[in-house]
C-alpha cells in the first residue's frame, strides 16, 4: 500500500505549460499569506519541482511581480 504522506500534491509540468516568474496565479498557491516560500515537506512537491518553483518565486519577486512581504492589516 501506497504511503499517503509521499504522494506528490500535483504535476505542475502537466497542469501549466509555462513555469516561470510571470506566471502569478500559480505561484500564489505556493505562498504563505505572509509572502514566505511554503516548504517542501509542506507542498508534497518532489525536490526538482519543489526547485523550480522557488526559483521562479524569487524571480517573480525580483521583477516585482510578487512582494517580497506582505503587510498584514489588523
Amino acid at each position: 500500500m501506497k504511503n499517503p504522506d509521499k504522494t506528490f500534491r500535483l504535476n505542475v509540468d502537466k497542469m501549466f505549460k509555462p513555469l516561470n516568474y510571470k506566471n502569478i496565479l500559480l505561484l500564489r498557491n505556493y505562498i504563505t499569506v505572509s509572502g514566505k516560500i511554503i516548504p517542501k515537506r509542506l507542498n508534497k512537491l518532489s525536490s526538482k519541482r519543489q526547485r523550480n518553483i522557488s526559483k521562479a518565486i524569487k524571480n517573480a519577486r525580483l521583477m516585482n511581480f510578487l512582494p517580497f512581504v506582505r503587510l498584514i492589516e489588523s
